[in-house]
Parts: C-alpha cells; structure tokens; sequence
C-alpha cells in the first residue's frame, strides 16, 4: 500500500495440485493449480477440495506468511525489479517420514489449527513449538 500501517502482511498460498510430470511449466501450461472452488475469498483453504483430472496429484497445503512491523508506505521492489510477490518450494523431507507425520499427526482439521502442533514429530526453532514460538 501507499500509506503507512501498523503492520503489513503478504500471504501466498501454494498450489494443492500437480500434474504428476511436469517440474516447471511449460509452454503456457502450469506444473501446478489451485483446487477451481480455492478461489481466496469465500474457501481461502483449499485441501478439502479435489484436483482437476488435469493436476491429480494432491499436495499438503502450504501457506507462506511475511510481515513487515511499522511499514512506512511507498512503492515497494522485489529483488527481482518489480512489485510480485513470488515464492518456489521444494521440500527436504524423507519421503517416508514426512507420510508417517502426515499420517500419524492428530488434528481436528485439515487447515491450520493454532493446537495441533504435531511437537511429537516436529519442531519449532529447535524446540516443541509451544516452547519456541515468540
């Protein structure tokens, strides 16, 4: 934004849904899609939600937060030269562990649920997330 504000916040919401080839895209075609109900407004979480015939292969969601405390306002640039929010991920799980913590991880839902820190799987900063967060 323009102005100032007390905090700004950027969100990007990775794709649930691979074509099960395709690395990068192509030709115009995308590697990844989002569910066609995920559409940021009304279901903001979309791993409820089937892939397209097209993209069958589910993914765990992934949100990526960024805030920027006391934001004095102004044009902003990337490092890239311009003003898109971009992120890539790639994963460095054992393929194993991370369906056992897929799948062993109890939560009372599947989108991000401020109790369900799975601390028996993972950590946060090196420690049980309750201890680590800030």
């Amino acid at each position: 934004p323009l102005s100032a504000c007390a905090e700004l916040e950027i969100n990007i919401k990775f794709p649930t849904c691979w074509d099960g080839i395709n690395l990068e895209s192509k030709n115009g075609k995308k590697h990844v899609v989002y569910t066609e109900e995920c559409d940021g407004g009304f279901h903001d979480e979309c791993f409820d939600f089937e892939c397209p015939d097209s993209h069958p292969v589910k993914f765990p969601e992934i949100h990526l937060y960024v805030r920027v405390l006391n934001y004095t306002g102004g044009a902003h640039v990337f490092s890239d030269g311009t003003d898109i929010f971009h992120s890539d991920y790639f994963s460095g799980w054992d393929e194993k562990k991370l369906q056992h913590v897929l799948d062993n991880c109890e939560n009372e839902r599947n989108a991000a649920f401020p109790d369900a820190f799975c601390s028996d799987f993972l950590t946060f900063r090196g420690k049980a997330k309750q201890e680590g967060f800030r």
